[in-house]
């Protein structure tokens, strides 16, 4: 099975490297990321610009990098036409084992919006300003090294809750047949389910509260204080896997009673 699932991937990798749409989502975060220049100004002036890295990637990665990737999520089947889904199924290839071939295709989206956040992020700093460490008071609390080391596990970290939306905006794709009416269900639910997660109580068993909660640990750092990975870590972990499996399995019952007639 996992070897039709890795050609599936191969092909629907080899499809989407073909479409324009592509591209668009990871070059809408690298101009935030450089339009978060004119919130976060940097400089060469000897003072760690770490703050910038921080803005921008809360900006563009867990804001406008979570929209695209849901947009992107919610298209993976309904923008398919129904001529193409019944063409890669009369391969040897089950329902579901396409399915998942699809999900992996947005997981690494994924892993690419935040590749690209974080790379143009640092870039930018690195070129423009200054990555010497975190000091206060005239001393080094955390030396360079630290700061990549923290944003690293942090991005790292993001990709489960980030997969988990993939497998949620999936399961939206599954159920209608337009990617617009896909991609507006998917954010609708989610801001909607943010609005009242937090008076009921449940956010910390909802992936989508870890968005951004794995930069954490890197945002204190650059205010001169430090945080713990745990237990955060494993509770967004925790969530994010149970979050991924609930709706895999729901999009894939879901494709496995769609009619392509």
């Amino acid at each position: 099975m996992m070897g039709r699932i890795w050609a599936a991937y191969a092909v629907e990798l080899t499809k989407a490297l073909r479409h324009k749409y592509t591209y668009v989502g990871p070059a809408l975060l690298a101009v935030a990321v450089a339009v978060c220049l004119a919130l976060r100004p940097v400089a060469r002036d000897g003072v760690g610009d770490y703050g910038f890295v921080a803005v921008a990637t809360a900006i563009a990665s867990s804001l406008l990098g979570l929209i695209v990737l849901l947009v992107y999520g919610a298209g993976l089947v309904a923008s398919e036409p129904y001529g193409a889904l019944r063409h890669s199924l009369t391969r040897p290839v089950a329902r579901h084992e396409l399915l998942l071939a699809k999900a992996a295709l947005g997981m690494t989206y994924a892993a690419v919006l935040t590749l690209t956040t974080g790379g143009t992020a640092w870039a930018l700093a690195y070129l423009l300003g200054d990555l010497t460490g975190v000091a206060c008071g005239g001393e080094l609390v955390f030396p360079a090294g630290d700061m990549i080391s923290a944003y690293v596990l942090g991005a790292l970290l993001v990709l489960a809750p980030q997969w988990a939306a993939v497998a949620y905006a999936l399961f939206w794709s599954t159920c209608v047949r337009n990617p617009i009416v896909a991609a507006v269900l998917a954010v609708s639910f989610w801001a909607v389910v943010d609005a009242i997660k937090y008076p009921l109580g449940i956010d910390a068993y909802l992936f989508s509260s870890y968005i951004e909660r794995p930069w954490e640990v890197f945002a204190a750092r650059v205010d001169g204080l430090d945080a713990s990975w745990f237990p955060m870590a494993w509770q967004c972990l925790a969530a994010s896997l149970g979050g991924w499996c609930v709706f895999t399995a729901a999009a894939v019952a879901r494709f496995h009673r769609r009619d392509f007639a």
